[in-house]
């Protein structure tokens, strides 16, 4: 039986973090692939749930209404008991409390400062733009250290640490890090394809894209 319905557009990284954790946990969840963002989230069924228009959201089996990628993933791996995503004890549990709060606080800022831009979802300024990079490479440098050696963040399996972690080097993956960058961080350009080849983060995201060239959004005249 299904435990709610995930809302937010396909191919959305943050609807597929909740999607790959879902399937990890054996968890059923509904998901409409016609959902459309800047339209379906702002009809007033869906404001009077979520009243920010916020995606992805879970409306749960009860009526519990939740917004935030990071949160609902968390719900969704808790209907389970015992769920090895949430680590085999405390000690694992506070790594991977860490590595998903870095996830949202550090890397997905710094991803969108570069990503967003070209999308039109922000406005693009160069010194933005600039400082996001340089940003960015330490936090690179940072993970790189971290998995070297690793398949897993924590542990010995898949956790939600990897989820929020891979979920948000998606983005840069495929628009952003290309050949030369990837090869200046091996150990996580390894770390990040074998997160990305686990059938069920495929399922979900399909095919791995990596960049062929660098993303460059020029200033508006």
């Amino acid at each position: 039986m299904s435990a709610g319905r995930l809302y937010g557009s396909k191919g959305n990284p943050r609807v597929q973090k909740v999607q790959i954790t879902a399937k990890l946990s054996s968890i059923e969840i509904d998901f409409d692939e016609n959902f459309e963002m800047g339209k379906h989230n702002k009809t007033p069924e869906y404001l009077a749930k979520f009243p920010l228009g916020q995606v992805p959201a879970f409306e749960a089996k009860d009526g519990l209404c939740l917004t935030e990628s990071a949160g609902l993933a968390f719900y969704v791996a808790n209907l389970k008991e015992n769920n090895p995503l949430l680590g085999k004890n405390k000690h694992e549990l506070g790594k991977i409390y860490q590595y998903s709060f870095f996830a949202e606080t550090q890397l997905s800022p710094q991803a969108a400062t570069i990503v967003y831009p070209a999308f039109g979802y922000m406005p693009y300024n160069e010194e933005t733009e600039r400082l996001g990079y340089q940003k960015l490479e330490g936090t690179l440098a940072y993970l790189n250290k971290e998995v070297e050696g690793k398949k897993y963040l924590v542990g010995d399996s898949i956790t939600l640490a990897d989820i929020m972690i891979g979920s948000n080097l998606e983005m840069l993956y495929a628009y952003v890090l290309v050949e030369e960058h990837r090869n200046k961080h091996p150990h996580l350009t390894n770390y990040f394809k074998h997160y990305r080849q686990m059938t069920e983060v495929t399922d979900a995201s399909g095919p791995m894209r990596l960049a062929d060239k660098p993303l460059k959004v020029e200033a508006k005249k």
